[in-house]
């Protein structure tokens, strides 16, 4: 089994530890692979989309480049699983 609920703690610890310093880029990352692997793969279809909307937000905000397409991918997916 996945360890998706350790995953959750350690992605949400990295992302809060991150937004005090004004870390974007991990913020970015973290919102990202929060929505890519956690909360897709425990159903959680809106956290997961609401997660990769906001890493691509701050990656467009901040100048990085769009999200893979792996992740443009899981988004259209998540959004068709959402509804």
């Amino acid at each position: 089994m996945k360890h998706y609920d350790e995953a959750l703690i350690f992605l949400n610890a990295a992302a809060h530890r991150a937004r005090p310093i004004e870390a974007r880029a991990i913020m970015e990352a973290t919102s990202g692979n929060l929505g890519a692997s956690p909360y897709y793969h425990l159903g959680d279809f809106e956290k997961a989309l609401s997660n990769f909307q906001q890493a691509e937000a701050e990656a467009k905000e901040i100048g990085t480049c769009e999200p893979p397409g792996r992740l443009a991918d899981g988004r259209l997916s998540l959004q068709l699983h959402a509804r």
